[in-house]
């Protein structure tokens, strides 16, 4: 943190956000109220800072100047790379303080953290849908429109988000650049390999917030939570 910083809270009810700086602050507040002032050239995608429309730009530029040195990965941000290599360290440094959960970047960390909140401040403009996640509200407004910004070069087929289009691009190429520690199984996409990874344990990080149950990937967990909605709907 520099100095003259200190961490700060954001005042809205909805969000228990705390920012490092009033900087910071004021930049959380300007996405609360969905003001972009930076836009695309290219596209007619917009940002709130004109940092993160300079690290969008190399969507379109295909610049990824961030490469890991234990794999062929590369990434457009420095920030990307640094979670990234922490699938070859098995570093977890982010811990949640209601449950045993590990995350190798405070973003994954503050994600997890509303699902014991239930905090979902992300909102869309059209159908008042709220996200727990920035980027899952983002795409869906894009369901809205129809727009799909990121195309591959290689078959034209377009994306709502450039991690898509990363992960799709793979498939021309054959990249698996994460490796298990185990077993050495490699996988196309981060969230595989982890997901994989608690086959080797006895982890399971998605819990039932109503029975208990334990899952190792979301997507059981969702489904298990449907049961629990008919459950309500029935004895109501």
């Amino acid at each position: 943190m520099r100095q003259g910083d200190e961490s700060v809270k954001c005042p809205r009810r909805v969000c228990n956000r705390i920012l490092s700086s009033k900087r910071n602050l004021r930049d959380h507040l300007l996405r609360h109220d969905g003001f972009k002032a930076h836009s695309c050239s290219v596209c007619p995608m917009r940002f709130v800072t004109s940092m993160e429309l300079k690290t969008h730009h190399r969507v379109h530029s295909g610049e990824r100047p961030f490469s890991c040195s234990e794999c062929p990965a590369t990434f457009t941000q420095r920030s990307n790379l640094i979670t990234h290599f922490r699938t070859h360290t098995g570093e977890s440094p982010f811990s949640c303080r209601e449950c045993s959960a590990a995350f190798k970047s405070k973003s994954y960390l503050n994600q997890h953290v509303r699902r014991h909140t239930g905090e979902r401040p992300y909102r869309c403009d059209d159908c008042g849908s709220s996200f727990v996640h920035r980027s899952s509200a983002k795409a869906h407004q894009m369901r809205h429109t129809g727009e799909r910004p990121h195309v591959c070069g290689d078959c034209g087929k377009g994306f709502v988000s450039s991690g898509a289009l990363t992960v799709h691009r793979r498939t021309h190429i054959g990249e698996r650049p994460y490796s298990c520690a185990e077993c050495g199984k490699r996988f196309s996409h981060a969230k595989t390999l982890r997901n994989h990874s608690f086959l080797h344990s006895s982890r399971k990080p998605f819990d039932c917030l109503v029975c208990g149950r334990e899952f190792i990937q979301k997507r059981d967990l969702r489904r298990h939570e449907e049961t629990h909605a008919v459950e309500t709907a029935l004895c109501s």
